[in-house]
């Protein structure tokens, strides 16, 4: 969605007294589907626009576009005062008959609507109006206004926006971190009662299945040399040392899917299980074939499997809680 659409949503929405929750409410979706709507991250269909202007009491043309009716009677109120106060056959006009002078309306004015500043890809816009709005080159903006400050960095993926309903913070992990009106905190979509208790969780120790439990490693090492030592088995004994990695990257798999991560480490966690099993495939052929040189297929392979799988398992923002459950459903604990 346009910035400018999306900063006008949330300026009528807060001109009317209404918080995202009862926005929300009225058109029956989520607080969530309105706060993207106003961080310009999704736009609303078309009943919901059409719902929307009927909400604020004005046109869809007017929702989208501003209100051009609106701009027409200060116009034309401007120009009513304007004859009123224009005195006749170009005579100087009176002390006082405009409205705080020519001089100081016309100041006002560029004061009202701003000042508009360009260096390269980089702009900034500066009104009592619409407050502070800086865009960079690589397509970052920051707005302090009166309806808050808003950061995005599409660039790293990062966004907050600090206003009335709270603050909202999306980092390029894709974790979401909100704030709400009673002094609750959602991070990636599970609630807790307040910033105590949501540290307190986070900093838990990580849950660990019983595959990142087991002493694999140490037995693999263990197996290496005896294997080695007693039955002159080295060759077959790194077979099992090289396994104990296979191991740990599937343990990291069970850890990441019975553990509620998010989509982004639960992908990772399979790609570095794919491409490990294709390396330990690479080295038992070495190993026990002695064909190194047609073996190295394998690790093109692992690299090409790797690649279908990132491509195949897009994660987007709204992806990285999925695995928490929908928020509403903890609301009454």
């Amino acid at each position: 969605m346009n910035v400018d659409i999306a900063y006008r949503l949330s300026k009528l929405r807060r001109e009317r007294g209404l918080s995202q929750e009862g926005l929300a409410e009225k058109l029956g979706v989520s607080r969530q589907a309105v706060s993207k709507w106003e961080r310009a991250e999704s736009s609303p269909d078309t009943d919901n626009l059409i719902a929307l202007a009927d909400i604020y009491g004005m046109t869809l043309d007017g929702l989208l576009k501003g209100d051009p009716e609106c701009a027409d009677e200060e116009d034309s109120g401007a120009t009513a005062s304007g004859d009123e106060s224009t005195p006749e056959d170009g005579a100087a006009p009176e002390d006082g008959a405009t409205d705080g002078g020519g001089a100081d309306s016309g100041d006002g004015t560029d004061a009202f609507f701003g000042h508009d500043a360009d260096d390269g890809g980089d702009h900034v816009h500066m009104s009592l109006r619409d407050g502070i709005h800086v865009r960079d080159h690589d397509g970052s903006e920051v707005h302090v206004g009166w309806d808050g400050i808003h950061v995005d960095a599409p660039a790293k993926g990062d966004k907050v926006d600090i206003d009335s309903s709270g603050v909202h913070v999306n980092d390029h992990d894709g974790h979401d971190v909100h704030t709400n009106d009673d002094g609750s905190v959602e991070v990636d979509g599970r609630r807790y009662a307040n910033w105590r208790e949501a540290k307190a969780a986070l900093h838990e120790p990580r849950h660990r299945s019983w595959m990142s439990r087991f002493p694999y490693g140490a037995i693999a090492f263990v197996g290496f040399i005896c294997m080695g030592v007693f039955a002159g088995m080295w060759k077959e004994g790194l077979i099992v040392l090289f396994s104990a990695g296979v191991w740990g990257c599937a343990a990291e798999v069970v850890d990441a899917f019975s553990g509620g991560r998010s989509a982004r480490k639960r992908r990772a966690s399979v790609t570095a299980l794919i491409g490990g099993a294709f390396v330990f495939a690479f080295v038992v052929v070495g190993l026990l074939f002695g064909a190194w040189h047609p073996g190295w297929v394998l690790i093109l392979i692992g690299i090409a499997a790797c690649g279908i799988v990132k491509a195949c398992w897009a994660v987007g923002k709204g992806d990285d809680d999925g695995s928490e459950g929908d928020p509403s459903e903890e609301d009454g604990d």
